[in-house]
């Protein structure tokens, strides 16, 4: 059984270097243990998890950047960032997904999961604004996973998963559905 309070492994990381390492190598945990709870459940499908934790924000070089998550947050961060920055955040993804796609070592889906992974399955999230139906399960799993990652850096606390599933119940779409049932009782 795996063990949901992560917090301590998480401070561990936040040691190692800045926001983005910590982020990556956090998420890359947290969507494999969020994956083993799914039908979706598999060592092939955790490794293509893994890769796409350690590469989905390396077009980013602003750390604080890097810890917005929705075009909302972009929007009212004003003119703390260059028009270049915000630009450059908004289509971090397409970059991305493109750089894994030019790898032959990576696993197919990982450029999809890339793509998609700040996409809301209301459609209002980035790059394509795709809503539930046409967002892949596995990057379901993984955006579910860097939500509640994102949900509890900025509690400040490793909060209770039953209040990140609160924080998003309108979410229960599709794949969402299934994914954050799997994951509600634990």
């Amino acid at each position: 059984k795996h063990d949901w309070r992560v917090s301590t492994f998480l401070k561990e990381l936040s040691k190692e270097g800045g926001y983005l390492a910590w982020h990556s190598l956090s998420l890359s945990y947290l969507a494999c243990l969020v994956l083993s709870k799914t039908q979706w459940a598999g060592a092939q499908n955790a490794i293509k998890l893994c890769y796409a934790a350690l590469i989905h924000d390396i077009c980013l070089k602003n750390q604080d950047l890097a810890q917005l998550t929705s075009l909302r947050e972009v929007e009212a961060a004003g003119d703390k960032f260059t028009s270049e920055e915000k630009k450059s955040y908004l289509y971090h993804t397409v970059r991305a997904a493109e750089r894994v796609k030019s790898f032959d070592v990576i696993p197919p889906d990982v450029d999809t999961i890339v793509l998609q992974h700040h996409e809301r399955p209301d459609g209002s999230g980035f790059p394509r604004k795709l809503k539930y139906p046409q967002i892949s399960p596995l990057a379901t799993v993984f955006i579910v996973a860097h939500e509640y990652l994102t949900h509890n850096l900025r509690k400040g606390r490793e909060a209770p998963v039953e209040e990140f599933l609160s924080s998003i119940e309108h979410w229960c779409l599709g794949h969402f559905a299934e994914v954050l049932e799997s994951i509600r009782f634990e």
